[in-house]
């Protein structure tokens, strides 16, 4: 066990040993302002909501087939389109569409 801290503190030693020769990373004297000038630039561009433009073209959209459906359904006249009574009535006794109330049952005593 005591030979499992050694190692341990060896290697700690070392890797302090091994950072005592790096020094500060330099730059020239202007990468500071330039930095600031660049996150600025970046800051107005967020600032104009790119998505936006794509939100009101998509609403605007949707505005528009709303209307052009509702303004075509409204102008027709004739909303059957030709289907009669009696086809309707087929059809949904075919699919079991038609559920009798509690008054049209008969009651079988």
């Amino acid at each position: 066990m005591m030979d499992n801290k050694d190692k341990v503190q060896k290697e700690v030693e070392e890797t302090m040993k091994a950072l005592d020769g790096v020094d500060r990373a330099s730059t020239d004297e202007y990468f500071f302002t330039r930095l600031e000038a660049r996150m600025s630039r970046n800051e107005e561009h967020a600032s104009r909501l790119p998505g936006l433009s794509w939100g009101i073209a998509a609403v605007l959209i949707i505005l528009f087939v709303n209307t052009y459906t509702l303004i075509s359904f409204t102008g027709s006249e004739n909303f059957d389109d030709g289907i009669s009574e009696q086809e309707i009535t087929a059809l949904a006794e075919e699919y079991a569409l038609t559920v009798p109330s509690l008054y049209e049952q008969e009651i079988d005593e």
